[in-house]
C-alpha cells in the first residue's frame, strides 16, 4: 500500500493538462500506478492507503470526518465515475473490486434523536466500519451504509441499498438489499437463495 499524498501533490503540477486533454487520466508510476480522473475532490489524502494499479474515474469524492480514520483500497481495484467515499470510520476495499459509477460508500451517520435540542446535522456522528472483500462487484448507483461487510466475490445489484452484511458469493438487489442468489460450487451455477 502506498500513501496517496505524494500522488495528489504531484497531480496538482499537471492540472493545466486537464484543460487541454478533457478525457485525460493522470498516471503516476512510483512503485505502483494510480489513475485519478479529472475533477476529483480528495480531501486529507494522507489518510488513504492505496494498492497498486488502482483507478478512480472522474468526479471522485473522498471526504474524511476524522484524522484517525482511513480509507484502504487493495490492488487492481477499479472505481468508476462520480463515486463517493464518506469516511467516519475505517473503510476497507479489497483487491480486484469493481465499483460502478455513482456508488456511495459511507461509514458514518448523523445522530437521529428527535428530542435533542440540536438539529440532526449537529448531533454527534455514529460511525461504523465498512468492509468490501476481494473480488466484489458493486453495481451502478448502489449505496453501502455504515457497519456493512460484503463478502468475497459477491455482486450488489444496481440501485441497491445495503443495510446489513452480505455473505460471500451472493447476489443482492433492492432497497433494502436482499440476497436472491448464491453460487453453488459443485454445480457451477448461481442458485436461487432460500432463507
Amino acid at each position: 500500500m502506498e500513501d496517496i499524498q505524494f500522488f495528489i501533490k504531484r497531480k496538482i503540477k499537471y492540472l493545466w493538462m486537464l484543460f487541454f486533454h478533457p478525457i485525460l487520466f493522470l498516471r503516476f508510476t512510483v512503485k505502483c500506478n494510480l489513475y485519478v480522473g479529472r475533477r476529483a475532490d480528495i480531501r486529507h489524502s494522507k489518510n488513504m492507503k492505496i494498492g497498486k494499479d488502482v483507478r478512480f474515474g472522474y468526479d471522485t469524492r473522498i471526504n474524511f470526518y476524522s484524522k484517525e480514520e482511513k480509507l484502504f483500497i487493495g490492488n487492481y481495484t477499479y472505481v468508476c465515475n462520480r463515486c463517493s467515499f464518506i469516511v467516519g470510520e475505517h473503510i476497507y476495499i479489497g483487491e480486484n473490486v469493481l465499483i460502478a459509477s455513482d456508488v456511495m460508500i459511507v461509514s458514518h451517520n448523523h445522530g437521529m434523536d428527535p428530542e435533542a435540542c440540536e438539529s440532526y446535522g449537529k448531533q454527534p456522528l455514529k460511525c461504523e466500519a465498512v468492509t468490501v472483500e476481494d473480488g466484489v462487484w458493486i453495481g451502478e448507483k448502489a449505496i453501502i451504509l455504515p457497519g456493512v461487510t460484503i463478502g468475497e466475490k459477491s455482486i450488489i445489484g444496481a440501485g441497491a441499498v445495503v443495510v446489513k452484511d452480505i455473505p460471500p458469493y451472493c447476489i443482492a438487489v433492492g432497497n433494502p438489499a436482499r440476497i436472491i442468489k448464491k453460487y453453488h460450487f459443485e454445480k457451477k451455477v448461481w442458485e436461487k437463495y432460500n432463507v
